[in-house]
């Protein structure tokens, strides 16, 4: 079903470029990406936090050229920078109590970074 969508989408005259997130929780999606790989003039970029995305065993079952990005939280510096605030103890109280996460970072309101912590977590 998943794998018909895409097609079904594709025109061959042209170069498409297939984002998958968390494309783990498709059956066989090492096989479903493959097919696309295989068939259709397509650059594949896939994201995800589950550490079966991130082994390095899925370059070789994916084959071709791959290059593997690990995204991590701001450290304190790139809080700062990001949240336009000095480094001081308030800044350090807050990295501490929130953490580095940008999503989490960029919330107006404690409760809703709370909330995205909690859907993270979670």
């Amino acid at each position: 079903m998943f794998h018909e969508f895409i097609v079904k989408r594709i025109d061959t005259r042209n170069t498409w470029y297939l984002l998958f997130d968390e494309i783990q929780l498709v059956a066989n999606f090492k096989l479903v990406i493959n097919s696309f790989r295989a068939v259709y003039n397509v650059s594949i970029f896939i994201t995800g936090s589950n550490s079966k995305i991130l082994s390095g065993e899925l370059s070789t079952h994916l084959g071709g050229r791959t290059v593997s990005w690990r995204m991590l939280p701001f450290t304190f510096k790139e809080f700062c920078r990001f949240t336009n605030r000095p480094a001081d103890k308030e800044s350090l109280t807050q990295y501490t109590t929130w953490g580095g996460f940008p999503t989490v970072c960029a919330a107006p309101k404690d409760d809703l970074k709370q909330a995205i912590l909690s859907n993270l977590y979670d």
